[in-house]
């Protein structure tokens, strides 16, 4: 059996920080919380707007989980 526990990443206008995840994923070392294992980005678009990635951005973001083990989607 497999439990997934979210967790949720503030970012600024839709966009995190590579910053940001590394607490998000280092944090359960200190609280008990499950280990991230996974991490996923999204580029959202509606009618009124969204929040897009830049490509820098994106692979500075995977180097920081790959470092840490975490997959990336």
């Amino acid at each position: 059996m497999v439990c997934i526990f979210p967790n949720l990443v503030l970012g600024n206008k839709g966009i995190i920080s590579p910053e940001s995840i590394i607490e998000a994923i280092e944090d359960y070392w200190f609280n008990h919380k499950p280990k991230t294992a996974l991490l996923c980005l999204e580029n959202t678009h509606t009618h009124t707007g969204g929040a897009i990635y830049m490509p820098e951005l994106t692979m500075e973001i995977c180097k920081v989980a790959h470092k840490r083990e975490v997959a990336v989607h």
